[in-house]
């Protein structure tokens, strides 16, 4: 029998045979909940990795030291024999939480935190780095995307304005609590909003700068006093170094918290991926006990047909083509629904969810090559692997039995 005839034959037997459908179908679901499942575990550590990486408030703390013990100047020369330490600056360059006013958002006053930091710090993505001005010029890096409040039917939501169109422009600034000075600051850079973890608006200017802010505006939050101390703000190179240096503050008598400024917040993320893990766990075992149940019967009538085509005159290399080509047609159909189903499944968590979680602004599923084989790879061994072993378990002799009634 000619190889296109049998080709003929078994499309013809595949489109008839109904569970074929329901098998594809539950292979197609299992797998896709799979492949939906990896790819959301490691485009979420790699969203959260490379915001660590990248954000310098990951990997800066603030330091105290007990002032009975080492004087100031003692405790910054200590500090800066660390070879793990970037820079050290007092706290009152640390933040300032400002306003800005302009057109561009309505009128609306936007909400801003700015941060006080060395040179060479911030990962520039458009625009020019702080490094290429003075410690005294009023300039800032602010994320792509800002972000201001409005309402909408009775709820605040927030908008996002891209800011790349807009380097080189003045913006005025006021601060949080006084409406009677603007300072003037010129928008020089931006930085990748998805290093960002959720939406608020962190912009970065020198540290002298955020210092002569603090103490014009507040100078009473900083104002020495006996019992109250004020702790140093410290930065590390990496995020590698953090334990390494943790241990070492507390051996040289410097405290911290145990964390850094600003911390991934993963509660979210993890209740997000067991959630998704349970619910594709379920299905998945639900999926493989309709796929068995199925496959024995499927593989039964099958079976039955091959041992009718034997009684035909169909040799045995006839029938395993047949049967290769049905497999070959199961597995493609397969890969194929499995595909549309997976890229959907994406498509509809990544705009009617993620795209509108704050703690989670900036994340994109992206399936990996490694996830695309492995999808590839459980298509045809869940086709190939079920038939032969069903095959092997009905004896010929109950068939034969079965055609002889």
């Amino acid at each position: 029998m000619k190889l296109i005839d049998m080709l003929k034959m078994e499309i013809k037997e595949f489109y008839k045979n109904k569970s074929n459908y329901f098998n594809i179908i539950f292979i197609s679901i299992a797998v896709s909940i799979i492949i939906f499942c990896l790819t959301f575990s490691n485009s979420l550590n790699n969203y959260w990795n490379q915001s660590v990486k990248k954000m310098v408030d990951y990997r800066t703390f603030f330091v105290y030291y007990d002032p009975d013990e080492k004087a100031e100047k003692e405790a910054l020369t200590e500090l800066q024999s660390y070879n793990t330490i970037e820079s050290i600056s007092p706290y009152t360059s640390y933040i300032i939480n400002m306003r800005m006013f302009e057109e561009l958002n309505h009128n609306t006053e936007i909400n801003l935190f700015l941060f006080g930091v060395p040179k060479d710090t911030i990962t520039i993505s458009n625009g020019e780095s702080i490094d290429n001005y003075n410690s005294s010029d009023k300039v800032m890096v602010c994320p792509e995307n800002i972000f201001y409040e409005y309402k909408k039917e009775n709820k605040i939501e927030k908008k996002e304005i891209n800011l790349n169109n807009l380097l080189g422009k003045q913006f005025s600034l006021k601060f949080i609590d006084d409406d009677t000075k603007t300072e003037n600051f010129k928008l020089i850079g931006t930085y990748d909003s998805s290093m960002r973890q959720g939406k608020e608006n962190f912009c970065y200017t020198n540290s002298d700068v955020v210092t002569n802010l603090n103490l014009y505006y507040q100078p009473e939050a900083f104002k020495e006093e006996e019992g109250i101390i004020y702790p140093l703000v410290v930065r590390l190179k990496s995020t590698d170094d953090i334990q390494e240096t943790l241990k070492r503050f507390e051996k040289d008598h410097f405290y911290t918290n145990g964390d850094p400024v600003v911390k991934i917040d993963t509660t979210i993320g993890n209740k997000i991926l067991n959630l998704i893990t349970t619910i594709g766990l379920l299905v998945g075992i639900i999926s493989i006990i309709v796929i068995i149940l199925i496959s024995i019967k499927n593989q039964y009538k099958q079976n039955k047909k091959y041992a009718i085509l034997k009684t035909l005159g169909y040799n045995r290399v006839d029938i395993i083509k047949l049967q290769c080509i049905e497999s070959f047609l199961c597995i493609l159909v397969t890969l194929f629904l499995t595909l549309i189903t997976t890229i959907f499944t994406i498509f509809v968590f990544q705009n009617y969810y993620l795209n509108h979680e704050e703690m989670l602004y900036g994340l994109k599923l992206t399936i990996s090559k490694f996830n695309i084989i492995l999808g590839i790879s459980f298509c045809i061994i869940i086709n190939i692997l079920l038939p032969l072993i069903f095959n092997n378990k009905l004896k010929n002799n109950i068939i034969m039995e079965e055609l002889k009634s």
